[in-house]
């Protein structure tokens, strides 16, 4: 009997606890009591073009938007044979500024990319697509500069240099990468060859220095390309001094090395890929955004919900950072103080309907708040939805 006793009040012991453990329990709030987040981006305005064709690259002028006394925020399209510039205004609306048309009719531009004149600091846009030329356009004298002609097949991305505007990046379906001095009209550097890409190239861009280039394409493959090496420090001075349309050619630096080259990032085509300080954001069309250093282990993949549509690429925008959400972590090395700042990463998902004329933004939007922090040199990723 002691014994049963003993054991009905360790049971009731038992009971009293967890009766205890239940009441310390915090109530979780229902999701009509949370307060709800405020949106980082809402719908403005929207605009069509007439010549009916898929618009394929959008590029904001950061130098404008950073004038100190008449800031303002204008942005190129590309689509057709045609370029097209835009200023934003408040309250959403949008005014058209220029409009230009290729002359031929069998043109469709790929991809564009804002620069400036290094003489009268006036903006400048190169544009390029389909039949390889890489074409100059003057906004503020209404005119078509200048052509270069070199890339046996369609350009897809170009790109000025950070530090340099005389110098201009170009990335081909005919495997290989140009750099052009814009101003004494001469090809630089050609980056491709015995170990180059093996099909064509999607996407290439800068680091924030402008001493190393990453390529990425069709052949599943992300190369590194220095900059800082004698042969192409030589012949980047050369550029600078060779005289323009004189009877002597420049002499072309064939780079056919790359620095690093990887097939093991992506199983798929890469077709967008970004500097984030010393790492890399690189994107396949398998929905899949990995962030990796070069020669390193770490990595971080942020896989995209799989809704049969185009995810278009993606941006990095530096701005404050945003709570919430689910979050994971990488180690990225930053070794530049200007580096040092919170990063944003827009990925925009666009969903077209087959039966309407204007793809409605409808499917997804997600942002990857990346922050870095300078004690432990640590980037913390959080997802959330639009």
């Amino acid at each position: 009997e002691r014994e049963r006793a003993s054991e009905s009040g360790n049971e009731s012991g038992d009971d009293t606890e967890k009766h205890r453990r239940k009441r310390k329990a915090p109530v979780k709030q229902s999701a009509a009591q949370q307060p709800a987040r405020r949106p980082l981006f809402t719908f403005s305005s929207s605009l069509k073009e007439d010549h009916g064709k898929p618009v394929y690259t959008v590029r904001f002028n950061n130098l404008l938007a950073q004038h100190p006394t008449n800031p303002r925020d204008v942005f190129a399209t590309v689509g057709s044979n045609q370029a097209t510039i835009y200023e934003c205004h408040e309250q959403g609306k949008v005014a058209l500024l220029q409009v230009y048309v290729d002359d031929s009719s069998d043109e469709s531009y790929y991809t564009c990319a804002w620069g400036y004149c290094k003489s009268d600091l006036s903006p400048l846009l190169a544009v390029a697509g389909a039949r390889g030329l890489v074409r100059l356009i003057a906004p503020t004298k209404h005119s078509h500069l200048k052509s270069f002609a070199g890339h046996g097949d369609a350009v897809n991305e170009v790109m000025f240099h950070p530090a340099d505007p005389d110098l201009l990046l170009s990335a081909s379906k005919d495997h290989s990468l140009r750099l052009w001095n814009v101003t004494t009209e001469c090809c630089v550097v050609i980056l491709g060859g015995e170990k180059g890409h093996r099909d064509e190239v999607l996407s290439v861009h800068f680091n924030s220095v402008g001493d190393k280039i990453v390529s990425a394409g069709m052949d599943h493959s992300l190369k590194l390309w220095n900059l800082d090496a004698a042969d192409v420090q030589e012949a980047v001075a050369a550029s600078k001094q060779h005289v323009k349309k004189s009877k002597k050619l420049f002499n072309t630096v064939t780079v056919h090395f790359p620095s690093f080259s990887t097939c093991g990032v992506h199983r798929n085509y890469i077709d967008c890929v970004r500097w984030l300080g010393d790492a890399l954001l690189s994107k396949s069309t398998d929905n899949r955004i990995v962030c990796w250093v070069p020669g390193g282990q770490q990595r971080l993949d942020l896989e995209e919900v799989q809704l049969g549509c185009w995810m278009t690429g993606f941006c990095l925008w530096r701005g404050e950072e945003a709570g919430g959400g689910d979050s994971r972590a990488i180690r990225i090395p930053h070794c530049r103080r200007e580096e040092k700042r919170l990063f944003m990463l827009l990925v925009v998902i666009v969903l077209f309907k087959p039966d309407s004329c204007f793809p409605n933004i409808l499917a997804t939007a997600a942002t990857y708040c990346i922050s870095r922090r300078p004690r432990d040199h640590f980037a913390e990723v959080r997802i959330q939805q639009l």
